[in-house]
């Protein structure tokens, strides 16, 4: 453990990002079973459908932090905020030297002891369900004894599409996925059991009390660095829609998104990821039963 802690420069970042002690409800079991955290920005075109589908697979609350959006997600969250389904906070860069993303989580994590069983810190344009049995629930339910999930990836890109047509889901337009162990796979998101929790290590990863572990697949089997292969997704999985259309991942990169140093090189490496990506992709058409539910509500 000493090693890792001098070694490792996101395990060291971790100390800054420490939860707070909370008091909880004991050993009483938590009062809603699965809870999403996610930071926007800017991403308001897309949060309904996001938000419905996570409905319709069971998420029992949303969390959603926006960080400075200028295209007011109010407007588009108003009914889920007033039916109590999400809580927005506004979550503007308010301490410079610190991750915003991981304060985020360092709220929702702390904020959640006591009141979630599961909290799952997924992006916008991350869609967790379970492929297999169709039951997120009871997927987890199954999976108790281990108080983090790493949740692995199939990631789409442009499906060949400049522009996407505002008037269509964006998983009904996107339907070619890089599957299995390809590069942009193999990066999990977490899906933890706050009490267990001891600071936000990355994006991605915890720090979790008494073990150097960062979660275990739906296998059981232990995930020990991020980047890892041969871990399953054939019960739980994220489709990751990482670019969208071609115009939207431009634009995306074309903001201060990778901060002041090197940026044009760090700009034109992510359209070649983006050219690699749609090079291996393939059709995947796993989320059809409920894009087709989600579909009522547009």
């Amino acid at each position: 453990m000493l090693f890792r802690f001098l070694g490792d420069r996101a395990f060291r970042r971790s100390r800054d990002y420490s939860i707070p002690e909370v008091s909880s409800s004991g050993s009483q079991r938590p009062p809603r079973y699965l809870v999403t955290a996610t930071i926007i920005r800017d991403e308001a075109r897309f949060l309904k459908e996001f938000v419905l589908f996570h409905r319709e697979v069971g998420v029992d609350h949303m969390l959603i932090y926006d960080d400075s959006s200028e295209d007011n997600p109010v407007a588009v969250l108003r009914p889920f905020i007033d039916s109590g389904f999400v809580t927005l906070f506004d979550w503007p860069r308010f301490v410079v030297d610190r991750n915003n993303q991981f304060l985020a989580y360092q709220h929702a994590v702390a904020s959640q002891r006591g009141k979630a069983f599961w909290l799952a810190m997924i992006d916008a344009d991350e869609f967790l369900f379970a492929p297999g049995s169709g039951d997120l629930k009871a997927e987890l339910a199954k999976r108790e004894k281990f108080v983090a999930l790493g949740v692995y990836s199939h990631t789409f890109g442009t499906s060949g599409l400049d522009d996407l047509d505002d008037k269509q889901l964006v998983t009904r337009q996107l339907t070619a996925a890089a599957s299995g162990d390809y590069v942009k796979n193999c990066t999990h998101r977490t899906i933890v059991q706050p009490h267990a929790v001891t600071s936000i290590r990355s994006a991605n990863t915890c720090v979790l009390t008494g073990t150097s572990i960062l979660a275990w697949d739906e296998d059981g089997q232990p995930i020990k660095k991020t980047g890892e292969t041969g871990h399953g997704r054939a019960s739980l999985r994220i489709n990751h829609y990482f670019s969208r259309a071609r115009n939207d991942f431009q634009r995306k990169i074309s903001r201060s998104y990778f901060g002041k140093s090197n940026w044009q090189a760090k700009m034109q490496g992510k359209l070649q990821e983006l050219k690699n990506l749609d090079n291996h992709t393939a059709p995947d058409l796993s989320l059809t039963p409920w894009i087709d539910r989600i579909s009522k509500y547009d």
